[in-house]
């Protein structure tokens, strides 16, 4: 661990621990009684060691503070503290030297706990950011306590049959694994897709089967209405050729009795109108009458609905009965 330097600047912002209260995040947790002990020169030794003292504390509360950004709860404060406990878990630093002192003047126990309290929460951001290192950087630098020591060699050694534990053991199941891997392309995907296009088939099937039952309903309902029409059509040709026949012989009669009335001889028009007037007709009646055929009555579309889904749901039976016959016991 790397001492900070004792510049003008640092000194500016060591004394901005010690102020009572500033809007910030990083004074929001500021452990005030440890603080004030810091800012009071009677219980140092030195300007030198309270300097160091200032030193600890301000890389104490910057763990604190990283530990906070991590969104991992700090060390609370101890429930109870006695000296013997202080002195037996903290390392001797300028600023343990004077709490302890202030601890054996009989003093409240609540600043040494506000220094443990940071102490053991910058050794849990120690823990989290240094668990994989070889040599814990607070051990090298000042003694730290709490972790098992060990000779590399040895230290390796057992690390090394940890290792071939577990390449024998990766080995086993890299082989499952590879085997796995083959069948799920050589077999799973493949079969996948077989099933994928059988169930694709299967609907287009199925779509063209109702696609035939909805075609043959739909021709029998046309051919009801060609018929229909078809019928009614040739009664209305008939009336028409009736009336067309009548229309001709009846315009052949008009005009010869136009011509005749011009005779002026009497015996001549006597022996021809006794002889037209056979042919003579009574344009009255019916034979005047429009020859309205009778409508074509809309299609009921609701029954043409109804003969489809019927005929589906016959269909639909037969279906099941030959191709699920579970269903159907």
């Amino acid at each position: 661990m790397i001492a900070s330097s004792d510049t003008s600047a640092d000194r500016e912002s060591i004394c901005e621990f010690f102020l009572p209260a500033k809007p910030s995040q990083f004074f929001e947790h500021q452990r005030l009684n440890l603080s004030k002990l810091i800012f009071d020169e009677k219980h140092f030794s030195s300007k030198d060691e309270q300097t160091k003292a200032e030193d600890t504390y301000k890389r104490l509360m910057r763990k604190e503070k990283e530990l906070r950004d991590m969104k991992v709860p700090v060390a609370p404060m101890p429930s109870s503290l006695t000296l013997k406990d202080f002195v037996d878990e903290v390392n001797t630093n300028s600023l343990t030297i004077a709490l302890n002192k202030y601890f054996n003047d009989g003093r409240n126990d609540t600043t040494a706990s506000e220094y443990l309290t940071l102490a053991r929460t910058a050794g849990e951001l120690d823990e989290r950011k240094y668990q994989n290192t070889l040599v814990c950087s607070t051990c090298v630098t000042t003694g730290h306590t709490g972790h098992e020591m060990s000779e590399i060699k040895r230290k390796a050694e057992e690390i090394k049959k940890i290792a071939k534990s577990k390449l024998s053991n990766m080995k086993e199941k890299l082989q499952r694994l590879s085997k796995l891997v083959e069948k799920t392309k050589s077999v799973h995907i493949p079969h996948l897709d077989e099933e994928s296009e059988d169930a694709i088939t299967s609907i287009r099937t199925l779509k063209t089967k109702l696609d035939n039952i909805i075609q043959t309903t739909t021709e029998i309902k046309i051919n009801e209405i060609e018929d229909s029409q078809h019928l009614k059509k040739e009664e209305l040709q008939i009336t028409y050729h009736n009336m067309e026949r009548t229309f001709k012989k009846q315009t052949a009669v008009y005009e010869s009795l136009e011509t005749l009335l011009s005779e002026e001889h009497a015996v001549s028009f006597l022996v021809s109108y006794q002889t037209l007037e056979r042919d003579l007709c009574d344009l009255t009646g019916d034979i005047l009458e429009d020859a309205k055929p009778n409508k074509m009555r809309p299609p009921d579309l609701v029954a043409f609905l109804d003969d489809i889904v019927f005929s589906i749901q016959e269909y639909k039976k037969r279906y099941v009965k030959i191709n699920i016959p579970s269903i159907t016991k």
